[in-house]
């Protein structure tokens, strides 16, 4: 167990909220709407021109990071080219104030005062796509992220399994209950549907801690490992450990024969380094292929 300097972990977030103003970036359409609280809310969705023929194709949703905008990410993840590449509609929403309210952290959107309830405007985002596209098939929908994020895509996970085919993301971790930081165990909410997901993690990231931490000597970070474990509960997967598969620049830590019978597996990708992504654990693929619906 560590704790974290809780100077260090403001001053990283301070410098990810200097970000620039949000706008909008080529080849995509910005779309507007009003939520039931009164916020104008939006997104950004790109649409491949070889999904024109095509039917039954996937919705991938990719969340920002704190004190980012939903254009960043197509300067600098790739997204574009992979949905390109697949057959699939991209979208990636605004948070309010540059966050996401994910739970514990991090972000003007968790502030009790401005009372954001993120879950239900993704809800809205994913049913105005489906609307405007009629070839998404909506047992395809899937939540990507970075950072907190990552964090607001597990919560979906966890809140909208009815929606949320898996998730798929990086340097984040489950910060809401009925999880808590230093407990291993993990309650089962009513109404979830085993949803599989895949996280990868830097072992020596700064900001997102690897292992269990505290700030301010409140236990905050759970830890991959823990996280990992929660899911793995939630899934109903048999064994409590997992597989570990090495290899050079990376390691898998590897559940299959989950809860739900389609054989998707439940996967932890770490990386020996800080926070930037890694491909290779994105290319890494399992012995049991995930089956393409929920």
């Amino acid at each position: 167990m560590r704790s974290l300097s809780p100077l260090v972990v403001l001053i990283a977030l301070l410098a990810r909220a200097t970000a620039q103003t949000c706008g909008n970036i080529e080849a995509t359409t910005q779309h507007n709407f009003t939520t039931p609280d009164g916020r104008g809310r939006s997104y950004v969705k790109y649409k491949p021109l070889g999904i024109a023929t095509a039917s039954n194709y996937p919705l991938v949703v990719e969340l920002h990071g704190l004190g980012a905008c939903a254009s960043d990410l197509y300067s600098y993840s790739g997204w574009t080219l992979v949905a390109e590449q697949n057959n699939f509609i991209l979208v990636t929403p605004q948070g309010v104030e540059k966050s996401w309210n994910a739970g514990r952290c991090c972000g003007q959107a968790r502030a009790a005062k401005l009372n954001v309830d993120d879950v239900s405007f993704l809800r809205m985002v994913a049913a105005d796509v489906l609307a405007a596209e009629p070839g998404v098939d909506p047992t395809r929908v899937y939540f990507a992220g970075h950072s907190t994020g990552c964090m607001m895509a597990q919560r979906m996970a966890l809140e909208a399994s009815d929606l949320v085919a898996a998730v798929g993301c990086h340097a984040g971790m489950l910060m809401v209950p009925p999880s808590s930081p230093a407990v291993e165990s993990i309650t089962t909410p009513s109404g979830y549907k085993p949803v599989p997901v895949m996280e990868i993690q830097g072992q020596q990231d700064s900001v997102v801690s690897y292992d269990y931490a505290t700030v301010l000597r409140i236990p905050y970070w759970p830890g991959a490992l823990r996280n990992l474990g929660w899911w793995r509960q939630l899934n109903g997967c048999p064994t409590a450990s997992p597989t570990i598969i090495s290899y050079g620049s990376y390691s898998i830590h590897l559940h299959t024969g989950c809860a739900d019978g389609s054989g998707r597996p439940l996967l932890l990708c770490l990386i020996p380094t800080p926070r930037q992504y890694n491909p290779a654990c994105m290319g890494f693929r399992p012995a049991v292929q995930p089956a393409p619906a929920k």
